[in-house]
């Protein structure tokens, strides 16, 4: 009988230890760059592969993925994103396109996808600050539609922000 005693307690102080840690460590997996590279393969690690993965991982709602390559690209190509925002020309010149602003481009994408993945999780804080971000800093990033044109990710994002201001006076949820 003590055996059997001694081993439930064992395995109860296990059982503990382990949940406890849980939370823990994947919190350390979050901010340890090493642990994530580790999980997600980013490719070439360029702006437009990490864009482009974290708009897969928003369809299929991989909310994870979409945090660790939206920041990805955010935390590598901002400087140059706030840089290309400063800089920008809205009368392009004759053969030019919006993708000459490409880190600007992905990195207000990026900020639209964490923002749009948030949401979908009820994580509205988080949401309005991606959202609120991309609006106030990098307006003029644009992302490219599969059907053949350009569109302002700043545009939809302070639409929501509209949307969160209006709902919070009347007491309802961001649909």
């Amino acid at each position: 009988m003590k055996g059997i005693t001694f081993l439930l307690s064992i395995t109860f102080f296990i059982s503990i230890f382990l949940l406890s840690y849980t939370p823990l460590l994947a919190n350390q997996a979050e901010k340890n760059s090493e642990l994530i590279e580790d999980i997600y393969d980013f490719g070439d690690s360029s702006s437009a592969h990490l864009t482009a993965v974290a708009w897969l991982a928003l369809e299929q709602e991989d909310h994870e993925a979409v945090i660790a390559f939206t920041n990805r690209c955010i935390k590598r190509y901002l400087p140059e994103a706030k840089a290309m925002q400063k800089n920008f020309q809205l009368n392009l010149k004759e053969g030019e396109d919006y993708s000459i602003y490409w880190a600007l481009n992905d990195v207000g994408t990026c900020l639209f996808i964490q923002g749009s993945s948030c949401l979908k999780e009820n994580k509205v804080l988080k949401a309005k600050k991606a959202f609120y971000f991309l609006s106030t800093q990098l307006s003029e990033s644009r992302c490219w539609d599969p059907n053949g044109w350009f569109w302002q990710p700043a545009h939809r994002a302070n639409e929501l922000l509209a949307t969160f201001a209006a709902n919070k006076t009347k007491g309802g949820k961001v649909q």
